[in-house]
C-alpha cells in the first residue's frame, strides 16, 4: 500500500449488518446514546472478508452543562381573587443539562402555585419563586391584588349606586 493511500474500514453490528461502509479512521458512529454499552461490533478493512474479534463500544457520559441563571416571563402579576395565570421560567444556557426546578410561594393563603400556574386565593400580595434544581438559581414574580374597577355610578337626588367589576 502506498503512503498516500487511505485505509478504509467497514463496521458491523452484533447482527452482522454493515453499519459503516468504507470510512477512514477515526470512524464516527452517529446516533448512539451516551453512557451506553453496545455489544458485539466487528471491524474489517473495506472490501476484505476477515473481521476482527467481537468488541464492545462504550460511549461516554455526556458532559454536564451547568445552569447559569433563570428568568421568568413576567416579574409582576396582578390577579383578582380566583384568577389564575401561568408563569414560564427560562433557564440559561439553552443547552443546560438539567432545566428542572421547584415552585414556591411566600404565602399559600394568598397565592398557590403548581407547575407555574399561579392562583390567587385571597387578598394581599405574595411572591412566587422558581428555583433551579441545578445550581439553585432563583427567579421571582410579585403577585399583586387586582384593584376593583368602578364600572358605573348611578345617582338620584338622594342615593348613589356604584357597580364594581
Amino acid at each position: 500500500m502506498a503512503e498516500t493511500d487511505t485505509v478504509k474500514f467497514d463496521v458491523y453490528d452484533d447482527k452482522g449488518a454493515k453499519v459503516v461502509e468504507a470510512q477512514p479512521s477515526p470512524i464516527v458512529l452517529k446516533g448512539l446514546t451516551s453512557s451506553t454499552t453496545y455489544k458485539g461490533y466487528q471491524l474489517t478493512y473495506a472490501d476484505k472478508e476477515t473481521k476482527t474479534a467481537l468488541a464492545d463500544i462504550v460511549t461516554k457520559a455526556s458532559a454536564k452543562v451547568a445552569v447559569t441563571g433563570v428568568t421568568l416571563d413576567t416579574m409582576t402579576l396582578t390577579l383578582g381573587v380566583g384568577d389564575s395565570a401561568t408563569l414560564t421560567p427560562t433557564v440559561a444556557p439553552d443547552n443546560a443539562t438539567d432545566k428542572t426546578g421547584a415552585w414556591t410561594t411566600s404565602d399559600s393563603k394568598i397565592v398557590t402555585v403548581a407547575d407555574g400556574k399561579v392562583t390567587r386565593v385571597a387578598e394581599g400580595d405574595a411572591t412566587v419563586t422558581f428555583t433551579t434544581t441545578d445550581g439553585a438559581k432563583v427567579a421571582a414574580a410579585t403577585i399583586k391584588t387586582a384593584s376593583p374597577e368602578v364600572a358605573k355610578i348611578d345617582t338620584t337626588d338622594t342615593t348613589a349606586t356604584i357597580t364594581v367589576e
